[in-house]
């Protein structure tokens, strides 16, 4: 009798394969796993941001933990992808689109925030009651700059580029 292999073993690796394309071995993170885990490290930051404005203790800790996270997540994966190698022009122009729409969706936010709601809202984000919650909210622009970087990285990454091997 021919061996099948194992089916819970090839569905983990349709899994990892989906994610990180060709490059498991390497440890370079696949476009499709760039996106998701900048969006779940944006939700963990908008839920630490409205338990900040209920008056939580634990909203800024939720606010630091996903912004250290995605932090680190893009310098490993950047690191990783890259390691001393110089970006090409493709590489270049997609980092630079990436930074110029992460550091423009949260600013021009704050702005119609600040401009349009701030008057007609409560003293949530308008007036913070407590130091932390500065810094919390400080820390909640930064993170939200780095995962909206992230994702259009993920999205404006070719598929083929995210399958090439290192010896192709």
């Amino acid at each position: 009798m021919p061996y099948q292999g194992n089916p819970n073993h090839q569905w983990m690796d349709r899994v990892a394969r989906t994610l990180t394309g060709r490059q498991v071995h390497t440890g370079r993170i696949g476009p499709k796993a760039l996106i998701a885990s900048a969006l779940i490290f944006m939700a963990v930051g908008i839920c630490g941001l409205w338990l900040m404005v209920a008056g939580s203790d634990l909203g800024a800790s939720l606010i630091y933990c996903a912004a250290i996270g995605t932090l680190a997540l893009k310098l490993t994966g950047d690191w990783r992808a890259r390691r001393d190698d110089p970006l090409d022009e493709r590489e270049r122009a997609i980092y630079w689109k990436a930074n110029a729409v992460g550091a423009a969706v949260p600013l021009v936010g704050m702005i119609i925030w600040l401009l349009f709601l701030s008057t007609s809202a409560g003293d949530g984000l308008r007036r913070p009651s407590r130091d932390y919650e500065f810094s919390g909210l400080a820390f909640f622009l930064l993170a939200a700059m780095l995962q909206l970087a992230m994702i259009v990285i993920g999205l404006s990454t070719p598929s083929y580029a995210a399958d090439l091997d290192e010896h192709d």
